[in-house]
């Protein structure tokens, strides 16, 4: 039995002393695809506790949806690396913030737009509405910072009443019936069931749900809403301690823990995508790295021409090489663990022998979101502050609504001041709004307009990428119900990874971190080994408060009377 324990409230690197470990080989061979974070942790603890692990890579580059590359012919500055996205870690990440402890693996000390709150929200009139936490204060009143925050700036009046309060923060991840009903329901059907303003759906719900699914509220579920939020009211540092790594995640994170897994004695194998497994008598026997044709894209994995960009993603660097041997190759071990994306999980698992297993064809039901990620330089060298920095101060990261391109936007030379400087580096997260479809030059301009409409002193843009990506995680009605388990219906075959089903309420990189665990506590009892299993943290701080309320108030759609008919929808 995994069990999943709480700990100090005010610890940045929690401590597990039963998770540091170093045991003897117990013989058993591992195979883990996939060199994501998620690939990489479980290689890092299966070495600790005996076991013999071999990690194989379809891409030429550590790092999935972390990944960070050497970007040719970017003018800001000469040797720049780029990010498939900048990834913030939250307070609440509590077993990922205890790997990172246990490994060497800091996090930058300033938070993400201290000393401003870490909300702050700009729409296309240039106002910014700022939400912070109500410190020393009981946890609860986080709502009513975000109630204040909306109500007082919102372009149409409205009013919260109590339950509707509550109810959008009292979701109980515990209650699988909730979890059920909260999957079968859109946000927006939601917020309606519950008498809810329109204007805080359209001014604060629509834009967050933008932000952190990728999905608008009438495409994501309830449970995207209540998941995300749930883990962010138990105490202040829950809501403003999202934090940074120290540098791009190939310095602080892979490169360190490449080494350290080499060092222990385990293999990473790049270039090697498992084109199939191979099932025996109800066991995998073997992953078969298949001959390729042609070369691919390291960052999405797409077929990509040696001398153009990648035609499906934008990436501008190396391909991956072609393969050429005449057979497929065999690699054998005693137990497998997919810790790939769930687009990698479809092309393994699609096939027989996996076809017409519901525990599989469910994968391929599984919503993935097509998110763009757009950087875009302007220099400005010998200022003393840039154009970024005199329209918004410390403001490091901008939560964005009511924009037809312009989603949560950064400044890198910020937030990264020992690898660029001299200008604004600006990440932008488009919004699913944008006319994506159309060509890079279009998208570019209609985000730097809009960029210049609430920086009107920003210089001549001087360079941009427009990234497109199809893989991120993304909850839409029905998926939860659909998601396989830690434990597959193959004896010897495990998942680990965001889409993974998890009773404990866990997010992005903090569900990796947990599936992960679990993967390893399981992988112990199918070998039959006592020692060495994991502490799991639960992923949000015991809160008194927070609790009264989940027992008072439930996010069941119809468990509250509707206090007032909804709007008609703008």
């Amino acid at each position: 039995m995994n069990h999943v324990r709480h700990q100090p409230r005010h610890v940045e690197y929690p401590q597990a002393p039963e998770n540091n470990v170093s045991l003897p080989s117990n013989g058993k061979r591992v195979v883990i695809i996939g060199a994501g974070l998620t690939g990489l942790m479980l290689a890092s603890e299966l070495l600790d506790r005996g076991f013999k692990v071999t990690v194989l890579e379809r891409s030429r580059i550590s790092g999935g949806r972390l990944m960070a590359w050497d970007e040719p012919g970017f003018t800001c500055p000469a040797g720049v690396q780029l990010e498939r996205a900048l990834h913030g870690v939250w307070w609440s990440y509590r077993n990922l913030r205890e790997f990172f402890g246990r490994r060497g693996i800091k996090l930058r000390t300033r938070w993400a737009n201290a000393p401003e709150a870490v909300f702050s929200v700009v729409d296309p009139s240039g106002r910014v509405r700022a939400f912070k936490a109500a410190r020393k204060l009981p946890s609860v009143l986080h709502a009513y910072g975000l109630k204040r925050c909306a109500e007082r700036q919102a372009a149409e009046p409205f009013r919260l009443k109590l339950p509707q309060l509550m109810a959008l923060m009292a979701f109980d991840s515990h209650d699988p019936e909730e979890v059920k009903a909260l999957d079968a329901i859109s946000m927006a059907d939601w917020v309606r069931s519950h008498g809810i303003p329109e204007p805080f759906l359209n001014e604060f719900i629509d834009p967050l749900l933008r932000m952190c699914n990728f999905r608008s509220a009438t495409e994501s579920s309830a449970l995207a809403w209540h998941r995300y939020t749930a883990s962010h009211y138990g105490h202040w540092r829950d809501v403003e301690a999202v934090q940074f790594f120290d540098d791009i995640t190939s310095e602080a994170i892979f490169e360190p823990l490449l080494a350290s897994i080499r060092q222990r004695g385990g293999s990473v194998r790049f270039e090697c995508p498992v084109a199939q497994l191979e099932v025996e008598a109800g066991r995998v026997a073997a992953a078969l790295i298949a001959p390729q044709a042609a070369a691919w894209c390291p960052a999405c994995g797409a077929a990509m021409a040696p001398d153009a960009p990648c035609a499906h993603c934008g990436f501008k660097g190396a391909p991956c090489v072609a393969r050429l041997q005449e057979a497929p190759e065999r690699i054998t071990a005693d137990a497998f663990i997919s810790a790939v994306d769930l687009l990698g999980a479809r092309a393994i698992f699609g096939e027989a022998p996996f076809a017409g297993q519901p525990f599989f064809d469910d994968l391929r039901q599984l919503p993935v979101s097509s998110p763009a990620i757009a950087y875009l330089w302007y220099p400005q060298p010998g200022a003393t502050q840039t154009a970024w920095q005199a329209r918004f101060g410390a403001r490091e990261v901008l939560f964005s609504a009511g924009f037809k391109a312009l989603g949560t936007t950064s400044n890198l030379t910020m937030i990264q001041p020992q690898r660029y400087s001299g200008g604004d580096l600006i990440e932008s997260d488009l919004s699913p709004s944008a006319l994506l479809d159309g060509p890079d030059e279009e998208v570019i301009a209609q985000l730097d307009g809009e960029l210049r409409a609430l920086i009107p002193d920003l210089p001549p843009l001087a360079d941009a990428r427009l990234l497109r990506w199809q893989d991120f995680t993304t909850a839409e009605v029905g998926s939860e119900a659909r998601r396989p388990g830690h434990i597959s219906p193959i004896d010897n075959l495990f998942f680990a990874g965001d889409w993974v089903a998890t009773a404990q309420n866990c997010i992005y990189t903090e569900k990796c971190a947990v599936t992960a665990r679990l993967v390893v506590n399981a992988l112990l009892d199918h070998v039959g080994q006592a020692e060495g299993r994991m502490r799991i943290f639960a992923s949000e701080t015991p809160s008194v408060p927070v609790t009264l309320a989940r027992r008072m108030f439930s996010a069941k759609p119809g468990a509250r009377p509707v206090e007032h008919a909804p709007s008609a929808n703008p």
